[in-house]
């Protein structure tokens, strides 16, 4: 576990048999559960992951919160990436040049909401927006009334695919200051449902600067 070494001492290799013994126990699923059931306030929102399918998303899990919203997506809907908080987040992964060849009709755009992004050069610039802060947004774009912020979850190895992990606010409380903490809890829970031993360069920044929170719709 220690080794001696000349002024001191360093860590030994048996620690590598625990590192790959937590690694081989961890579950990302089960660990989103129990991170979100104790996390001051995702506790209280809806939590969800999903995964980009072409342009779709697919949920793969979540965490009701105290006040569930029931005509939010239930795990394995599907939806269309390009209004939604957790596609916008997922879509920061790919290349403008992939995200034009995969968007290249009007069937990707559907107008859920008034808000809804209409078409590829509106979906580029939410996507370069969502890069720069570090985590995407969707303002009343899939359900009015309902605000998301989402952030990408690295690949667990390099044969996976990144997911996002993200949250639907009501709207009326999305301040820039409560997105702001819940973009930190998100955050948090990136780092806690990351694997320490992989790091991928498609992973957004953890030391970014909250910038202004635009005005949101309706409130």
């Amino acid at each position: 576990m220690v080794a001696r070494v000349q002024g001191g001492y360093k860590l030994g290799r048996r620690n590598l048999e625990l590192g790959g013994a937590y690694l081989s126990g961890f579950s990302q699923m089960r660990e989103f559960y129990n991170f979100c059931s104790v996390a001051s306030l995702l506790s209280h929102e809806v939590v969800q992951v999903a995964m980009l399918v072409d342009t779709d998303v697919v949920y793969l899990a979540r965490h009701e919160g105290r006040a569930p919203m029931r005509f939010i997506a239930t795990i394995g809907s599907r939806f269309p990436a390009a209004p939604t908080a957790v596609g916008n987040a997922l879509l920061t992964t790919l290349s403008d040049d992939e995200v034009a060849r995969r968007f290249s009709g009007p069937q990707h755009f559907p107008l859920m909401t008034e808000n809804s992004v209409r078409n590829l050069p509106d979906l580029l610039r939410k996507i370069s927006s969502a890069r720069e802060r570090g985590y995407a947004i969707d303002d009343n774009e899939v359900h009015p009334g309902i605000y998301g912020v989402a952030r990408v979850l690295p690949p667990w190895s390099s044969g996976d695919q990144p997911l996002a992990i993200g949250t639907s606010l009501a709207a009326a409380s999305a301040t820039p200051a409560y997105v702001s903490q819940i973009v930190d809890e998100l955050g948090a829970a990136v780092s806690h449902l990351s694997n320490p031993l992989f790091h991928s360069v498609a992973s957004p920044p953890t030391d970014f600067k909250h910038p202004e929170v635009p005005p949101h719709v309706g409130i």
